[in-house]
């Protein structure tokens, strides 16, 4: 490799990384909007409140899943399960999905995922969080919600997910292989 292009490489790395800070902080100053303490199920079926997932905190880490049928969502919570620990030294994390509690469970069971899960079905949970669009459609991301001291919940900032964002590392190993092995696929096996 010339070194006219490390160079180039290392100035654009630069650059995406400002700009990445500056998206952050775009995020941080979007509007934040006040949400219902939605009555949702946990994995077992029991009903929960929203604002009794946030435990002793403020801040509350909602991974915003598509389901069982989705393989993309599925390498995003694999992935994340991974870190799952370091985010819960920070704040609780939950994932949110349409599936029914069962299907929930037994699906997470077999991936080996810790994540407290939390089924969104028959709810305005991702509607409100602007992760459906119209119902029976969700999308993956994540959402930050925020809980104040007299019980308000809000939703102070999110990002979606979607292939080559920064919430899964292998887009970039992707990025690193040669053009006839970077067209891949997430499957649940292989």
């Amino acid at each position: 490799m010339t070194t006219v292009i490390k160079q180039q490489i290392k100035e654009l790395e630069q650059e995406i990384f400002r700009k990445k800070r500056a998206l952050a902080e775009l995020r941080k100053k979007d509007e934040q909007k006040y949400i219902t303490n939605y009555e949702l199920r946990e994995a077992d079926g029991r009903k929960v409140q929203l604002n009794k997932l946030f435990g002793d905190h403020k801040t509350l880490f909602v991974i915003q899943n598509m389901g069982k049928g989705c393989s993309y969502c599925t390498l995003w919570a694999d992935e994340i399960n991974g870190i799952l620990h370091h985010m819960e030294s920070i704040a609780p994390v939950v994932l949110a999905s349409p599936d029914e509690p069962s299907v929930m469970a037994e699906f997470a069971k077999s991936r080996n995922w810790k994540f407290h899960l939390i089924s969104t079905a028959g709810s305005e949970f991702k509607q409100s969080l602007d992760f459906e669009p119209k119902p029976g459609s969700p999308q993956p991301g994540v959402s930050i919600l925020k809980i104040k001291d007299d019980g308000t919940i809000y939703h102070y900032s999110k990002a979606n997910f979607g292939p080559g964002d920064d919430f899964c590392g292998m887009w970039s190993f992707l990025d690193l292989l040669p053009e006839e092995e970077a067209d891949w696929h997430p499957k649940k096996k292989y």
